[in-house]
């Protein structure tokens, strides 16, 4: 497992940081500004071009990579050894996943040109098509007659680089439902493209800072014993969900709006897309430290997912979800830098905030093994958080008011209280009923955002009983 995880993590890091870190934050605020003013025909050719330089860079890159590969794991090997036999094997499954990055990177500018079209759901559900296709490829793969663990390894490669089609397709199917149009134009200089590539450099560092940190982590980990990259993976991905539904979506939808707007009332966005990310992350920490354990064993317990694995991947999710809302709050300061055209000090604080990650990093597996690396890793964003708000006061640009505060801590409280129902409730399932975790989860999840409901309806939290009438009413119905 570890070797499938580390060679995944090289094409999906690349991608992360030349297309969703790169590309995405550096042309949203050139395609916002031209779809504000209804200049489409400009935007289409400039899309297309993007997506012209896009391909032949990202195809380039993918070349060297996968030209690179029995280098970089010869590097793996010499570092911590494992098992010669595995070395060909790692090398081919990554091989087979290293394509994909080149479709994810043109995602990445599909998700601008969308989101730039006020166009969020696509852009927000996506990514779970490639993790359906993690799913989807290796059940089938086991219905193979004669099937083994080897046959698996490989239908999940196949299954990232099949992922990375499809996600492409449903991009590129609802950009064309939003107006966008292929010029046929190679390659034309444009000064917006010049703009945006102007912006790219600090923006991938500053946008994709986590995903910088996360690698760092697996890296030492495969120092470490044989199971933490694993651990540190499977806790990603539930860590990863919230922050993704909540934090970046709020963060993206945000944008366009904060760069049209100055002094007092970025300051108001802001703060109003601040209180949206406190809503959604303190219940999110808390429930994912009170049932985490039924949501790792419901969702990846068995076979050679065994009890040490669980207990693994739960500690890494502990200390990982409690950085959950310092990640969701960073990506929303970076954007707020982005919006008065500001990209060096993001770049500046994330390149700090890379560093003292390292630095806690050797400090904490001393002590804690592979789960300091999570740790380290929301210490980190706490303090970039700290430093941002902290430089944006400076500015003039309010990032928080008593009100905020309060409402942060009226948060923490009812998330708390959440929290130690839902745990007391899970294990009341568990002594009433024996297995059947899936289902469990069917009923504790639905549990506890009834008990945040009425934990907020007791305390007369209204701000956030308007959030939940929001969102009943998007979805068709009335609280």
């Amino acid at each position: 497992r570890d070797l499938f995880f580390i060679g995944l993590m090289i094409p999906n890091t690349l991608s992360r940081l030349l297309g969703e870190g790169a590309f995405s934050s550096g042309f949203l605020p050139i395609f916002s500004r031209m779809s504000s003013a209804g200049e489409d025909d400009r935007l289409n050719e400039l899309t297309s071009v993007i997506l012209n330089v896009v391909c032949l860079v990202s195809t380039g890159l993918c070349l060297i990579v996968w030209l690179s590969v029995p280098c970089i794991y010869k590097i793996f090997f010499f570092l911590e050894p494992r098992d010669k036999s595995l070395y060909p094997l790692a090398i081919f499954i990554t091989r087979w996943m290293v394509p994909c990055m080149i479709f994810i990177a043109l995602c990445a500018i599909g998700m601008a040109y969308l989101n730039s079209r006020r166009r969020f759901f696509v852009p927000a559900m996506a990514s779970s098509i490639l993790n359906l296709c993690l799913i989807i490829f290796p059940i089938s793969a086991s219905f193979i007659p004669d099937s083994d663990d080897l046959t698996i390894l490989h239908s999940l490669a196949i299954g990232v680089f099949a992922g990375g089609i499809i996600q492409f397709l449903v991009y590129l199917i609802t950009m064309l439902k939003a107006g966008f149009r292929y010029t046929g134009i190679i390659i034309k200089k444009l000064q917006e493209l010049i703009e945006g590539f102007k912006r790219m450099i600090p923006s991938m560092i500053g946008m994709s800072i986590l995903e910088i940190n996360i690698v760092i982590d697996k890296i030492l980990a495969w120092l470490l014993p044989v199971g933490g990259i694993s651990a540190l993976y499977y806790s990603g991905h539930l860590f990863n969900l919230p922050l993704a539904l909540i934090g970046y979506s709020v963060s993206v939808a945000s944008f366009p709006e904060m760069s049209t707007r100055k002094g007092g009332e970025l300051s108001k966005k802001v703060i109003e897309s601040k209180e949206i990310i406190i809503f959604g992350t303190i219940p999110a920490i808390a429930g994912l430290i009170s049932a985490g354990g039924w949501i790792i064993r419901g969702l990846f317990f068995g076979g050679r997912f065994g009890q040490w694995d669980l207990q693994a991947t739960y500690l890494c999710l502990l200390f990982f979800s409690m950085g959950i809302y310092f990640h969701s709050l960073y990506k929303l300061l970076i954007i707020t830098f982005f919006s008065i055209d500001d990209t060096v000090t993001p770049f500046k604080i994330s390149i700090a905030g890379i560093i003292i990650n390292l630095i806690l990093n050797l400090v904490l597996m001393q002590v804690l093994s592979f789960t300091g690396l999570a740790l380290s890793t929301t210490i980190t964003g706490g303090i970039n958080v700290f430093t941002a708000e902290l430089i944006l006061k400076k500015r003039g640009i309010i990032i928080s008011n008593r009100e905020t505060r309060k409402f942060l801590l009226k948060n923490i409280l009812i998330s708390l209280l959440m929290g130690l129902v839902v745990f007391g409730f899970g294990y009341f399932l568990d002594l009433l009923i024996i297995g059947l975790t899936i289902l469990k989860l069917f009923v504790i999840i639905p549990f506890g955002i009834l008990v945040h409901y009425i934990l907020l309806r007791l305390m007369g939290l209204e701000q956030g009983l308007e959030f939940y009438k929001r969102i009943l009413s998007k979805s068709g119905l009335n609280l």
